[in-house]
């Protein structure tokens, strides 16, 4: 069996995306990751883009994809899987409608037990 190797690696970006966070994989297992969006104005969205990259010589196959918490919603380009040497690109919004702490969770699904579970914070204030 593989093992992963999980390096994370934050900077600011410049884009309308708050945070970029790069996620590196050499293998399968199942990972959980946290992340909070800290306090976000009532009403703006606040966005997070993660890279899942890829370090083997083989494809890792994509299966489905779940989105829970009325807060958040999210968006890949991990159709097929992530190709050999090649990244995926997952992209979480925060958008708060209403005050207060907010949670919510992201399930991916790849072949060979590469799970990860994005387990989303917020606090939303006027």
């Amino acid at each position: 069996m593989k093992l992963f190797s999980l390096v994370f690696t934050l900077f600011i970006s410049l884009s309308a995306f708050s945070k970029n966070i790069e996620i590196n994989l050499t293998a399968s297992q199942n990972h959980n990751i946290n992340y909070n969006f800290g306090l976000t104005r009532l009403g703006s969205p606040n966005y997070v883009r993660f890279y899942l990259i890829n370090h083997e010589t083989e494809i890792i196959p994509f299966a489905h994809a779940y989105i829970y918490g009325a807060d958040f919603s999210a968006t890949h380009n991990c159709q097929a899987g992530i190709p050999a040497k090649g990244r995926c690109t997952v992209e979480i919004r925060y958008w708060p409608l209403f005050e207060g702490f907010n949670s919510g969770q992201l399930e991916m699904h790849f072949a060979d037990n590469n799970d990860f579970r994005f387990y989303l914070y917020g606090e939303a204030r006027r």
